[in-house]
């Protein structure tokens, strides 16, 4: 008889550490799924990821902030190419940006033909948003 429900519990953990695995393998899938959207700064997905997984969510705020230091700084520096009016500098700018700005906003593109002044306006309220949010102080 002792053999038998040995056996009974030996199979009982057997299908709960499966499960966790499962159980780990979905919070995994899950916070990639969201990570994305967290680091973009969706709040509902920050959330989400926090319930998961707290440790996880804190990394995607740290992402977040090195995120947005380093597009701030690419930022100045297409804004000092757009008032030069470098157009050598302004296509080189761009193409650093991008990555950051289509991170930062997930499912669109930053367009590399813009009209200089109004990308110089964007370029400006992104700066003047990220003061004080951009860890480095860039």
């Amino acid at each position: 008889m002792a053999g038998v429900l040995n056996e009974f519990f030996a199979a009982q953990n057997g299908v709960m550490n499966s499960a966790d695995r499962v159980s780990g393998m979905v919070d995994r899938g899950q916070l990639r799924q969201l990570a994305p959207r967290a680091i973009a700064g969706d709040p509902g997905a920050q959330a989400q990821a926090a319930a998961i997984d707290p440790a996880a969510a804190q990394q995607f705020g740290s992402q977040r902030d090195d995120l947005l230091t380093r597009a701030r700084s690419s930022a100045k520096h297409l804004q000092a190419a757009l008032k030069a009016g470098d157009a050598g500098a302004i296509a080189q700018a761009r193409q650093y940006i991008k990555p950051f700005m289509d991170t930062l906003q997930p499912g669109k593109s930053y367009p590399l033909d813009m009209d200089p002044a109004q990308e110089l306006q964007g370029v400006e309220a992104f700066i003047a948003q990220t003061d004080g949010i951009a860890s480095s102080g860039v």
